[in-house]
């Protein structure tokens, strides 16, 4: 149980995204980035979060931590970040690993997809070919939290949330781009 008292979910972010956005937690609120002697040197409110987790059959592909935050303490006080943490799957000689990217965003498709979405709509026929591909999505701001799983997205409000979480992985670099498309991860 958390400090709410909601039971602990299973759609968390890996320490190496958390790390690559400096968020002590997957939580909004205060996260602070210590100084090399230990002592708080940088604090930052994370206002809205999102973890989406995408599994294509039974592999996994890219993960995706975005944070917005305003930095409460250092020299940036006051001033906002937007940022996704990416992290990419890979095989090297047989061997599991990954690679983490991160980007600035501009605006956030997922938190615009997220928040125009019904959440109770009746299912529209099926589109003619089912992709395949899961999604969890978890959202967290101050007063919220959502945990959403879905697979082979039919619903309109479902295909575009799915496309949003794929439009964060298309403002990466051209070059991680090319492995994504060549894994398979993008078309």
């Amino acid at each position: 149980m958390d400090a709410d008292g909601f039971r602990l979910d299973m759609i968390t972010p890996s320490e190496a995204l958390l790390a690559a956005l400096q968020m002590e937690g997957f939580r909004a609120g205060d996260h602070a980035i210590p100084h090399e002697r230990g002592w708080p040197a940088v604090r930052f409110w994370v206002t809205k979060s999102w973890y989406a987790r995408i599994i294509f059959g039974t592999c996994r592909g890219p993960s995706i931590l975005c944070a917005r935050a305003q930095y409460t303490k250092g020299d940036a006080e006051g001033s906002w970040w937007h940022r996704a943490a990416v992290e990419m799957p890979w095989l090297r000689n047989g061997v599991p690993y990954t690679d983490t990217a991160c980007i600035d965003l501009d605006d956030d498709p997922v938190e615009l997809a997220a928040g125009s979405m019904p959440l109770f709509f009746h299912r529209e026929p099926p589109p003619a070919v089912s992709d395949g591909i899961a999604y969890s999505l978890a959202l967290r701001t101050d007063g919220f939290r959502a945990d959403l799983r879905f697979g082979n997205p039919k619903d309109t409000h479902l295909r575009q949330l799915a496309g949003a979480i794929y439009s964060v992985l298309d403002t990466l670099p051209e070059p991680i781009r090319e492995r994504l498309k060549g894994a398979g991860f993008l078309v």
